[in-house]
């Protein structure tokens, strides 16, 4: 991990490389949303670090479509719900 990402870490999620790192190991290495792979280890920088934007707790390490998916429905439930409802009338399914 370059020392600029550590930084990152460090002043935006409190968290060291050896946590991301273990953090990483535990969930696999997918994400903690899709349970997609996130890809060769060296493409980590696309590895983004879910937080509570309130606590500013870490939640896991998701890939970018489904943090900023998240990030789109604002992080609601509420959104989530009906988004899944939209896309169950119109599939079909």
């Amino acid at each position: 991990m370059m020392a600029q990402q550590a930084q990152h870490l460090k002043y935006a999620y409190a968290m060291t490389p050896e946590e991301f790192n273990e953090l990483y190991e535990v969930q696999k290495g997918c994400c903690a949303c899709c349970g997609n792979l996130f890809g060769p280890r060296k493409n980590k920088t696309t590895i983004n670090v879910d937080h509570d934007p309130v606590t500013n707790k870490v939640r896991g390490l998701l890939c970018h479509s489904c943090n900023r998916g998240l990030g789109c429905f604002k992080e609601n439930i509420e959104n989530l719900r009906l988004a899944v409802k939209y896309l169950e009338k119109y599939s079909g399914g």
